[in-house]
């Protein structure tokens, strides 16, 4: 993915105009809306002011650029979650290899913001181009060799990182109760369903099916992908029961360890329109017309206002009435 100077005839400025990110960022949404900060942030590479963007992305999750145009014009990154738009790599992993290699040399950080900012002029005395990714990129392709001996290293396990204190008694009181907060039946005898949350994008119900139907029949499995969790109603209670027990914080799927708890009354999925579950769920009251004055309305139908500072009759709005 090429960065581009200027977008139409009227030479928006990207970086300044538009955020200069990659399409995994930007998400499926061509009528995208964001939030524009003319110099809101401090970018997390050179220290510098900079104007920032805010959109939602994928899966109804908020983005945002952390670091400057300069800087994503310079090693060729998306500002968003700063991986490279022709590898989709991230950057460091590139920085670490071009270090290894001898070819990529270190900045000061005494010197960070001079330096950032003769490239930043640089940049604009070339028109916007990027400065050294074509360089890099002609670096990386003449040491494909050496590249293939560190791929073939052992990289060795891969630890999370743990806390180094321990919980205080107060945390982990509160780690106790919410576990057995999730683990406790509601007292409505009618609940049989589970919630299902951090479900890995991609799975369907017949990922889920197997896993639950070992407790028992399952009366259906209703899967929200935007919100990425779903309901799974059993027949009977004791089912659900057990099933819960068995699967709170023990269940992988597809390599993601998901949420399983009791599903509260009232949170459901919307199901489709047009089907039985639909005609089951309850259905929300018509809003009630709001008319001007003088207006009558239709037989059958009861308008009012919700506030009093709704009510165009009220609060001396009309002075002929008062």
């Amino acid at each position: 993915m090429a960065i581009v100077a200027s977008l139409g005839e009227d030479a928006v400025t990207l970086g300044e105009s538009f955020p200069i990110i990659c399409e995994s960022c930007l998400g499926p949404n061509p009528y995208v809306r964001m939030l524009k900060g003319v110099m809101g942030k401090e970018c997390k590479i050179s220290g510098r002011p900079f104007t920032s963007f805010r959109w939602q992305g994928q899966h109804k999750r908020w983005k945002e650029t952390c670091i400057s145009p300069e800087v994503a014009r310079e090693k060729n990154v998306c500002q968003s979650c700063v991986n490279d738009l022709e590898y989709g790599v991230p950057f460091h992993v590139r920085d670490q290899v071009m270090a290894a290699l001898g070819k990529e040399g270190a900045v000061s950080d005494v010197n960070k913001e001079f330096w950032w900012h003769n490239k930043k002029q640089e940049q604009e005395d070339d028109g916007g181009a990027a400065g050294g990714g074509l360089s890099t990129y002609d670096q990386l392709r003449d040491s494909v060799e050496q590249l293939r001996e560190f791929a073939a290293l052992d990289p060795g396990p891969v630890l999370r990182p743990r806390r180094d204190t321990p919980l205080t008694p107060e945390e982990q009181e509160r780690l106790r109760q919410r576990r057995l907060a999730e683990l406790r039946p509601p007292e409505d005898k009618s609940i049989s369903s589970l919630f299902v949350g951090s479900i890995p994008p991609g799975a369907s119900d017949r990922d889920l099916r197997p896993y639950f139907q070992e407790y028992g029949p399952v009366k259906k499995i209703t899967l929200d992908t935007a919100k990425m969790s779903a309901y799974v109603t059993y027949e009977r209670r004791a089912d659900a029961e057990q099933a819960c027990r068995a699967l709170h914080a023990n269940l992988n799927i597809k390599g993601s360890r998901v949420r399983v708890m009791w599903a509260r009354k009232g949170t459901r999925a919307a199901a489709p329109p047009g089907t039985a579950a639909a005609a089951e769920q309850p259905q929300r009251p018509a809003k009630r017309p709001h008319l001007p004055p003088g207006v009558a309305p239709p037989p059958g139908a009861r308008c009012g206002h919700a506030y009093p500072s709704t009510n165009p009759d009220s609060l001396g709005a009309r002075p002929d009435l008062d």
